[in-house]
């Protein structure tokens, strides 16, 4: 039941790996991040962890969700669009990023995908009400000064 307020999910590590999936996602393995990891015999039945994260409650209401992981939720013949030399692991051929986008505008819900520190840099707040940055291919490496 809604109450009015906002949830979110930041990690430096893949937005779909095993910590930060337990808040929104079952799976019988950590390691079926996407459908290529999800056995033949159970994809028709289990979805994989970044299915679950988009599609299903709790995830697809989770306003924030910042960290890593692109290759999860793009399909293999994908170029990755910060690394071109890397590309997505999805079997299925699904885009679940363009989905996502897709669902939340039907859904007359304003949100925004990013993928690097300028994009979102550039997110007006007072005008998105979901926000999902897969910032890395895979985990989200921070650079620090000390």
């Amino acid at each position: 039941m809604p109450v009015g307020k906002s949830t979110g999910l930041v990690t430096t590590t893949r937005v779909t790996h095993a910590t930060p999936a337990a808040l929104y996602a079952h799976a019988a393995s950590r390691y079926w991040e996407d459908d290529g990891k999800v056995p033949p015999a159970a994809r028709t039945s289990c979805k994989d962890i970044a299915r679950q994260l988009l599609e299903d409650e709790p995830g697809r209401n989770i306003n924030v969700v910042l960290g890593g992981g692109r290759r999860h939720f793009v399909p293999k013949v994908v170029q990755d669009v910060e690394e071109p030399d890397k590309e997505g692991r999805r079997l299925d051929g699904r885009n679940l990023i363009e989905e996502w986008s897709r669902n939340h505008r039907l859904r007359n819900v304003a949100a925004k995908f990013v993928a690097n520190k300028e994009q979102f840099d550039n997110v007006d707040p007072r005008k998105v009400n979901h926000l999902l940055g897969n910032v890395q291919e895979t985990r989200f490496y921070i650079y620090r000064r000390s």
